[in-house]
């Protein structure tokens, strides 16, 4: 029992954040969308919130070399550069946008090809190349790379001040590093700029990839805004994306988000996507990966299945093979009713539009660990018995409520209007008219927002824009206070 107990004290999930996993390299899985992400020209990535997308970001960001291992031959001759997403990185916050508008030639995209001219041009200070020219210029101008020359040094050190607004490269490198830099008053065309790279890139045999996550942290709170913003830069994207072929643009964002966003030409990203999505197979392999992190519990498995040698070796694990090993971390079967833990652990980890979803199951892993420790429930030989699990739900739940309210707090007062429901199942009218009667958003658009967000899903297996009655996702219900008699 002492061994048990140091055992289960050494399991441990993981962070549902990959910005606060520190050996993400170590548990990140390989799945098929890696593959076809590094595998063709794919230069966005949608998914839910908790979907995976900013650890397959984190992974080339912050372990650049692990995912070269990864990919192969595929990562060959890519410089790999973070724009926004990373922390100490994000130079273009939403402070940043409302100092600029303050200027009267603000303009958003001229704004994003001056981002994306510095972060392309940051990807190649490497001391083996050596941009010449304009190129080099701009580089020495707006401090990518150190010059070594006295007089420009000494301007950069001591004109910290500008007399215009306008959104040039000069302007916003002040916003990234509080310096004034020495140069050209002039500024620089930032479209010559990106040509300039380009041709330099192909005349090296290089591609360059910028990756951008978090991209829902710019005007988080305007809805309205932010979709403003963000069109703006996949309008950028797009003719950058068409017009230098070794610039590659990759952004990672939210698909609810992605709903929002309306430019010109946005078909064109059809066939260059990925929608994130897992099967149980891989959340097995995810969850087991990331259990065998800690050296107590490779011990444990090990013993059982001797073939698991370390969090690796789970990606050569058949299904079965990786049900069996959950089975010595979870117990196989919920106490009181036998029903199978794993299937009902993946009922309550989606919602009405995705899942089930690597967050959730994460944070029910280690609700259910804390519930074990807590409760000490007899687990049939496995670590965590189907009791904790069971405990785990509505707290699960919870957290997951409480996270969607902070993404969208315009839907606060909806949420709150489902607390004492007796029923999963709403009748559109009832929702229109009764449940959520004088709240903004009303009638088909708080339906079809509750839908995009997943709280509520149709029914009947019509679109929402048809559909008549809709049934709140198992995910929800507790988190929600429904109050359903007999259901667990």
């Amino acid at each position: 029992m002492a061994d048990q107990d140091a055992e289960l004290r050494a399991l441990d999930f993981g962070q549902v954040d990959s910005e606060s996993e520190p050996d993400l390299d170590a548990k990140f899985l390989r799945t098929s969308d890696f593959e076809e992400f590094v595998g063709r020209r794919c230069d966005l990535v949608r998914g839910p919130k908790g979907s995976g997308k900013s650890a397959l970001f984190r992974l080339f960001a912050r372990h650049e070399e692990y995912a070269v291992q990864l990919a192969g031959s595929a990562l060959q001759h890519v410089l790999i550069a973070t724009a926004t997403g990373l922390d100490g990185t994000r130079e273009l916050s939403t402070d940043d946008f409302k100092r600029l508008e303050r200027g009267s030639h603000f303009d958003v995209e001229q704004v994003w090809f001056s981002y994306l001219a510095l972060k392309a041009a940051e990807a190649i200070k490497r001391p083996e190349f050596r941009p010449r020219g304009e190129l080099a210029r701009f580089m020495h101008s707006t401090g990518i790379r150190a010059d070594r020359r006295l007089l420009p040094s000494i301007k950069r050190m001591w004109n910290r001040t500008v007399s215009d607004t306008t959104p040039t490269v000069r302007k916003l490198q002040i916003l990234s590093s509080g310096l004034e830099v020495g140069g050209r008053t002039e500024g620089f065309d930032m479209r010559d700029i990106l040509r300039l790279i380009d041709e330099f890139l192909r005349e090296n045999g290089l591609r360059v990839w910028l990756l951008f996550d978090n991209l829902d942290e710019l005007f988080a709170l305007r809805r309205e805004k932010r979709a403003e913003v963000l069109s703006a830069l996949f309008s950028v994207c797009n003719h950058v994306r068409g017009s230098f072929e070794a610039i590659e643009p990759k952004l990672f964002i939210r698909s609810d988000i992605w709903n929002d966003l309306q430019f010109t030409n946005k078909s064109h990203w059809v066939g260059k996507q990925i929608d994130l999505t897992w099967t149980p197979e891989q959340l097995a392999a995810l969850m087991l990966k990331r259990a065998l992190a800690a050296k107590p519990i490779q011990a444990r498995l090990a013993r059982a299945l001797p073939q698991l040698t370390g969090p690796d070796a789970v990606e050569e694990l058949s299904y079965p093979e990786r049900q069996a090993a959950l089975h010595l971390v979870f117990e196989p079967t919920l106490s009181a009713d036998h029903w199978p833990t794993w299937p009902w652990m993946l009922d309550r980890a989606r919602d009405g539009h995705f899942g089930p979803l690597p967050r959730e199951l994460i944070t029910f892993g280690m609700q259910a660990r804390a519930a074990q420790l807590e409760g000490r429930f007899e687990a049939g030989g496995a670590l965590i018995a189907g009791e904790a699990v069971r405990k785990a739900y509505p707290v699960v739940s919870r957290l997951r409520c409480e996270t969607f309210l902070s993404e969208f707090p315009e839907l606060r007062e909806h949420f709150q209007r489902f607390r004492g429901q007796t029923t999963p199942r709403f009748h559109r009218a009832q929702l229109e008219r009764v449940v959520m009667k004088d709240l903004e958003p009303s009638g088909k658009e708080m339906v079809e927002a509750l839908c995009e967000v997943g709280v509520i899903a149709p029914a009947d297996g019509h679109h929402h824009g048809v559909a008549k009655e809709f049934d709140v996702p198992l995910l929800y219900r507790p988190g929600l206070g429904l109050l359903l008699r007999g259901r667990r």
